[in-house]
């Protein structure tokens, strides 16, 4: 991705107000002893976007899903694009890469304000229709694993050495966002824009300069994690739960990107998974 050597400036928010009525609800119990009762306290919910010029037509769409679930959505704009109303939301921080780091960085955009997370974090895409229900299903299941996991709604459990990453030829299971997933399931490598987890989770703090290259956000972040000894679990999901919009182009599923993406998994020592 190339190295600024400091972290990313703000630029262009279009409001920066923090909203009041977190959504998200972490249950802490009290001592055992005291037989007491469950109290709640509220905890931040935010959501981190990458977007694209070619997602214009589609973004509103994925924006108002979260925007009632969430405390607030950043969203990193690559490109010069005209953004919807939905984008210019109180709850919404706009930042344009060129302004904030003089490029543009891809989908590692949802990663750039990673030394801010508290909270629950949940990464997104710009393509994708989240449920009404999907920021509290998904706290739920951080809470079940006592936050000490990564989850996602899509991921992969692959054979090594890969030889092909467009394929399902060296897949030995995909955990479609799109698909029923019937148990929850470790996987090597995660769909980061159905991703959430508790800030807490990651220690050392994760840094966006982890991520080496633009567009391979999904395998430099599994990988991370890999190397601090936090497991990555696609949740059991149905299908049709989560709903893909069509979208005019990909970003990082180019057939000759396929060899770029093969050389980057396999040079990872991986750790063994515990399915």
């Amino acid at each position: 991705m190339g190295n600024t050597g400091k972290q990313p400036k703000r630029g262009r928010p279009a409001k920066r107000e923090k909203s009041s009525n977190a959504k998200s609800i972490k249950t802490v119990k009290q001592n055992a002893r005291t037989g007491g009762d469950e109290i709640q306290k509220k905890e931040k919910v935010t959501a981190y976007m990458a977007t694209f010029p070619t997602r214009e037509l589609i973004i509103a769409e994925a924006v108002e899903s979260l925007l009632p679930q969430v405390d607030k959505l950043v969203i990193w704009v690559n490109g010069e694009m005209e953004l919807p109303q939905a984008c210019y939301h109180e709850k919404v921080e706009l930042y344009w890469g060129k302004d904030v780091l003089g490029f543009d960085i891809g989908c590692a955009g949802k990663f750039a304000f990673a030394f801010e997370w508290e909270g629950y974090i949940f990464t997104v895409d710009d393509d994708i229709v989240y449920p009404a229900d999907y920021v509290e299903k998904s706290i739920a299941k951080i809470e079940e694993y006592n936050r000490e996991c990564i989850f996602s709604y899509h991921g992969r459990i692959t054979k090594l050495p890969i030889t092909t990453y467009r394929s399902l030829k060296d897949m030995v299971k995909n955990c479609s966002f799109q698909q029923d997933v019937g148990k929850d399931t470790e996987c090597h490598i995660i769909g980061t824009g159905v991703t959430f987890f508790h800030a807490d989770t990651i220690f050392p703090k994760y840094d966006i300069m982890e991520m080496k290259h633009t567009n391979v956000s999904d395998i430099h972040f599994a990988q991370s994690m890999d190397m601090r000894g936090i497991r990555t679990i696609v949740a059991e999901h149905n299908k049709g739960w989560l709903k893909a919009l069509d979208t005019v182009d990909g970003i990082s599923h180019h057939r000759e990107t396929d060899k770029f993406h093969c050389d980057l998994i396999n040079v990872h020592p991986w750790r063994e998974l515990k399915n």
